[in-house]
């Protein structure tokens, strides 16, 4: 089976827009509270800034997966998930071979 080839873009932490409102709403959603987080919404409803501004203290912990279309195909969502999840040295312990 072939490798599948890894879109380090998808696990890039984005960047908070310099210009933002941190509302009351946003502050209420406790992210940093869960280990995993769901949220969804149509474009533009700004679910990317609220995780940002939820979680800005945790960001040298975060990991991060910008689900797309392809993801929708399990050996490319599988790969991608595990690269942001496990460090260097645990993924030499993983099995990718069924990958």
């Amino acid at each position: 089976m072939s490798k599948i080839p890894l879109l380090k873009a998808k696990l890039v932490v984005p960047e908070i827009p310099n210009m933002v409102l941190f509302s009351a709403r946003i502050k209420s959603l406790n992210l940093s509270g869960h280990r995993a987080v769901i949220i969804t919404a149509p474009a533009g409803f700004g679910k990317t800034t609220a995780v940002l501004l939820s979680l800005r203290k945790e960001r040298a912990q975060m990991r991060w997966y910008r689900l797309e279309k392809e993801d929708s195909f399990l050996p490319v969502f599988y790969a991608h998930l595990i690269e942001p999840l496990f460090d260097q040295e645990d993924k030499g312990l993983i099995d990718r071979s069924n990958i």
